[in-house]
């Protein structure tokens, strides 16, 4: 068809789409019950072709837009009849499928809508918000995160589900607005997946004006505030507070990394100990090396990367007294060292972070609460201490697990070996963290103070 011979078609749409036309629900119960009065609802099929009719000249650019003023009082009444009474007309007489009238409905209103002349007519339409709401979730249902070659391809759909979602959350702090987008998604679980959904998609696509353009308008949907008043009113508005903490947190624990204030140092790892006959209290040990440096002070066995001493005769001690069997150990075992999973940069960052949450989220108290209770609970058991930052939580996820609940490398086993004889002042944390959808861990050895020690080893025994 000719653009020509298109506009020629405007016409047509007017007198189909006459609001005198439309049945009242009485009088389409009545049409329904009666077979011989069905005929009558060829009207009903007329205005379903003039509706695809008039989205395809839309779609086209060829309906003038000053004639906007006129078609919307003629075509939104038809647009709540169909969408209102879709299930229950013979199919016979409707010229879409269900699926189709979205697309035709979203074609139609979303151009009128924003135009100037009518968008103050548009906006406050009964009814409007559930019927995009509706279109924007099955669209989202139907369409996923996809690639080739690690590549993000642009679904189908993308564009008309950011008009969407722009669309309804104008003006969304109106009560009636907000409660026709939950009707049509199907209640506030529903809209907050699909939101979810929806800026995981944004997320994954190159950067863009409308990746971030889509985030600003699902953040607005989330946390909208009513007019004139101070308080809230988003039934999720506690969820994101939650999440705005947990953000905030991060970057404060990025600002410490990136401040420099923290402290990165290495203790000498000679801890070859003895019981001290000075002590009452079992576990009170000596050790034969406190001393404590940065990190390019030490030297490290050339073969594991670990342990660090401060001296050679320091090294050459721990060596003969337990550090040969442990390398001895690790090659029986046939194990082998790794491939960093991280940056030097991004494990001191970790290192930074967890130091941060020590200092400002008072995780002293807990970590060593719930090491006690595990060692009371299994006594002798060696265990780790699992900081899983893979969940948004503000501090992350604390437990303590007995080792043999993870596949260790070499590294560890070089740990296993001189916790024996470090009195117990060596303990072992586990981070578990992502990188984009890549699950890491990492091991960090914690050298405890003897002060700490001391203390924790009493409320053990007591």
């Amino acid at each position: 068809m000719s653009l020509n011979h298109a506009a020629l078609m405007l016409p047509l749409v007017f007198v189909r789409l006459e609001p005198t036309g439309i049945p009242s629900s009485q009088e389409l119960d009545a049409i329904l019950c009666t077979p011989a009065r069905h005929d009558e609802l060829h009207r009903v099929r007329a205005a379903t072709v003039a509706l695809n009719l008039l989205a395809r000249l839309i779609d086209m650019r060829i309906v003038p837009e000053g004639t906007y003023v006129d078609l919307w009082p003629r075509l939104y009444p038809w647009i709540l009849f169909v969408h209102s009474y879709f299930d229950v007309i013979p199919s016979r007489f409707l010229a879409i499928a269900e699926n189709q009238a979205y697309s035709v409905y979203s074609t139609i209103i979303l151009p009128i809508g924003h135009h100037p002349t009518t968008s103050a007519v548009v906006q406050p339409a009964p009814g409007l918000r559930l019927i995009l709401a509706s279109w924007w979730a099955t669209i989202l249902d139907n369409n996923g995160i996809i690639t080739h070659k690690g590549v993000v391809i642009q679904p189908d759909g993308w564009n008309e589900m950011y008009s969407l979602l722009v669309f309804i959350s104008g003006n969304v702090q109106n009560a009636r607005h907000f409660e026709e987008i939950l009707d049509g998604v199907g209640g506030m679980q529903n809209l907050v997946s699909l939101l979810l959904k929806h800026l995981d998609m944004a997320l994954a696509r190159p950067p863009s004006t409308v990746t971030i353009g889509t985030i600003v308008v699902a953040l607005k949907l989330v946390d909208f505030r009513r007019d004139g008043e101070g308080t809230p009113e988003s039934a999720v508005y506690a969820s994101w507070k939650a999440f705005e903490v947990f953000v905030v947190h991060r970057l404060a624990g990025l600002d410490y990394f990136e401040s420099g204030n923290w402290i990165s140092s290495k203790a000498c790892e000679n801890m070859q100990a003895s019981q001290s006959p000075r002590s009452p209290i079992p576990g009170a040990y000596t050790v034969q090396c406190l001393k404590m440096a940065t990190k390019s002070q030490f030297q490290k066995c050339s073969k594991w990367g670990v342990p660090y001493y401060c001296s050679k005769e320091c090294q050459k001690a721990d060596w003969i007294k337990g550090h040969k069997a442990a390398c001895q150990d690790t090659q029986t075992r046939k194990s082998f060292r790794p491939r960093e999973i991280l940056s030097p940069r991004e494990r001191s960052f970790i290192r930074a972070f967890m130091q941060h949450n020590f200092l400002f989220a008072g995780l002293l108290p807990e970590v060593l609460g719930r090491q006690l209770q595990f060692m009371y609970a299994h006594p002798g058991v060696p265990f780790f201490t699992v900081f899983d930052y893979t969940r948004i939580t503000r501090r992350g996820w604390i437990d303590i697990f007995p080792v043999s609940d993870y596949d260790i490398g070499s590294d560890a086993l070089v740990r296993f070996a001189q916790m024996p004889t470090s009195g117990q002042r060596l303990q072992l944390h586990l981070v578990l963290g992502r990188g984009g959808w890549t699950p890491w861990v990492i091991m960090f050895p914690v050298w405890s103070s003897s002060s700490k020690h001391r203390g924790q080893r009493r409320w053990h025994l007591s």
